[in-house]
């Protein structure tokens, strides 16, 4: 170990350039998301597992694929992707209208909304994914919490989708006649807070990656 350095702090490191040689000079490697190359030989992933690792996650992709980084909030469509292109969401992203001819690749590092007549490749998920039916120029996405009350239900269209990239908490004062008469849906990241006489409604018409409570 003598004389290896150590990479530390990174948020994100490509290693689809070194050659095992290389490798074999790194003692520790700190790093959120580690991109490892698809068609390395054995030699390279030998001299890989002999450093101690330190990551959130690692996407393996060939030497000729880019790779693109949305952190926070993001909307990905058919004007916004790229061939030959591994989109990393780190947050929350909403994806819609992906021709047919696009093979978008994406690795989720938080909550994905993707709408189900796109063509869309997980190729491994930290989080929540929701493939489903929902009409982006009906919806309201909000990155973290939300809270819901009776005046901002009266905003909302009718068939309106409302996204939380976190939490959902509905005050004591929505009903179930205002959610019904809206016809809204509800897809929320993690869990979902409202009481007892709304209760059937949200859990009806929502979609969420932890719980009711």
């Amino acid at each position: 170990m003598f004389g290896k350095k150590a990479i530390i702090n990174s948020a994100f490191l490509d290693l689809r350039s070194y050659s095992s040689d290389a490798l074999k000079k790194i003692k520790l490697i700190n790093a959120a998301t580690i991109v490892l190359p698809s068609d390395a030989d054995k030699e390279f992933y030998d001299a890989f597992a002999e450093i101690k690792v330190n990551s959130a996650s690692r996407i393996k992709a060939g030497k000729d694929e880019n790779i693109c980084t949305f952190n926070g909030s993001s909307i990905i469509d058919g004007n916004t992707v790229n061939p030959n292109t591994i989109y990393v969401i780190n947050g929350s992203a909403i994806i819609h209208s992906i021709p047919p001819e696009v093979s978008l690749k994406i690795f989720v590092n938080g909550m994905a909304v993707i709408d189900k007549n796109s063509d869309v490749e997980v190729i491994s998920s930290n989080g929540t994914v929701f493939k489903t039916d929902f009409d982006i120029n009906n919806s309201k996405y909000y990155n973290n919490n939300l809270q819901i009350d009776k005046q901002f239900i009266s905003y909302c269209e009718k068939g309106c989708t409302i996204i939380a990239g976190n939490s959902l908490t509905f005050t004591p004062d929505v009903t179930t006649k205002d959610l019904e008469e809206k016809g809204l849906h509800f897809i929320v990241g993690n869990s979902i807070k409202c009481n007892n006489l709304i209760y059937g409604y949200v859990a009806a018409n929502s979609h969420y990656g932890n719980k009711i409570i």
